[in-house]
């Protein structure tokens, strides 16, 4: 599927939209605007949570699925004494908006500090065996799931979402979707997100200066860089990519984050306190990838690969990798 850019879906509003207070007090967003994905395996309407969305049911199992379906867990673990640190971004321009909540921090590698746990970490079956038959089959259903998700946690259609905005019946700061992509005080977030082919990527921009999305692909096929003026979005439809997609504003250059778009369900990204599920897995021997983007062993915590670790997955039972000490990111 190519990526396409709607043109009809970038939207500029008017002076007042420019103006913080304009219409009402300023949401304290930052603190929440990362609870909008959905656990893998599970459905895009699901409860929030920063795990990767991976689509509702659909109907068949694709491809030569496995005779049994497990469930791979774990969680993933800071194992020095000290945590890495988190220095403070160069934030050099719109200083007064960028910086209004405060100092903004890298996420190069984020361990919250009371469980060790470590953030925003790529956790996927590589190359998995079949799909569970209560999961999308194709691009095709995981994007009818997703335009069903939006429209029950938004009350539109994605469709009409231009439409809503301009109109002011739809406030951009509010709208809810699985996977989707925010700007909030010049950071994005979350700093991780993944998804499945079909699943349109929706990157807000509801601030009152400008930016841009730059998308890097090492394939090229995701390229893109639409500028973003104050108040408005863009839609996303990337295609399967192996390698993460670098997300950044060319007009602040501390701005970045990373992507994935996998084929299948079978993938997370590590929440606060470093922990994964991947359900439906197909039993028998699999292959499970960590990264951050840089490589971690499954097994070990140690350096990885892109092979990823063989896991020995059997019908109906829970593997549990337990606690995965990583000492060096």
């Amino acid at each position: 599927m190519r990526m396409r850019v709607p043109g009809n879906l970038l939207l500029g509003l008017g002076v007042c939209a420019l103006v913080v207070g304009c219409g009402g007090e300023e949401t304290p967003r930052r603190r929440v605007v990362a609870q909008q994905g959905s656990p893998a395996g599970g459905a895009p309407g699901a409860a929030p949570t920063t795990a990767a969305p991976a689509a509702a049911p659909a109907g068949d199992a694709a491809g030569d699925a496995a005779a049994g379906w497990g469930t791979i867990k774990g969680r993933l673990v800071w194992g020095k004494p000290e945590l890495p640190k988190m220095p403070d971004l160069d934030v050099n321009k719109d200083k007064e908006w960028c910086l209004k909540e405060g100092a903004l921090k890298a996420e190069t590698v984020v361990v919250d500090p009371e469980t060790k746990g470590i953030k925003n970490v790529f956790v996927y079956v590589r190359k998995p065996s079949g799909v569970h038959p209560d999961m999308p089959k194709d691009a095709a259903a995981v994007k009818a799931a997703y335009e069903a998700a939006f429209k029950e946690k938004n009350g539109i259609p994605i469709s009409e979402l231009a439409k809503a905005v301009a109109e002011k019946k739809v406030k951009l700061a509010d709208v809810k979707a699985p996977g989707m992509i925010d700007q909030v005080h010049c950071q994005y977030y979350p700093h991780a997100v993944a998804v499945r082919e079909g699943q349109p990527t929706l990157v807000l921009n509801p601030e009152p200066i400008a930016h841009n999305v730059k998308v890097s692909s090492v394939s090229g096929k995701n390229e893109a860089n639409p500028n973003m003026p104050p108040n408005t979005f863009q839609v996303f439809e990337w295609q399967e990519e192996s390698q993460p997609l670098k997300i950044e504003c060319s007009i602040h250059g501390w701005m970045n984050m990373y992507g994935m778009v996998f084929d299948h369900p079978y993938f997370i990204v590590t929440d606060k306190d470093g922990s994964f599920e991947i359900k439906n897995v197909p039993a028998g021997e699999v292959a499970l990838v960590m990264r951050n983007p840089k490589y971690i062993d499954a097994k070990t915590g140690g350096k990885g690969s892109s092979r990823g670790a063989k896991i020995a997955v059997k019908p109906g039972e829970t593997v549990d990798l337990g606690e995965i000490e990583v000492t060096g990111l």
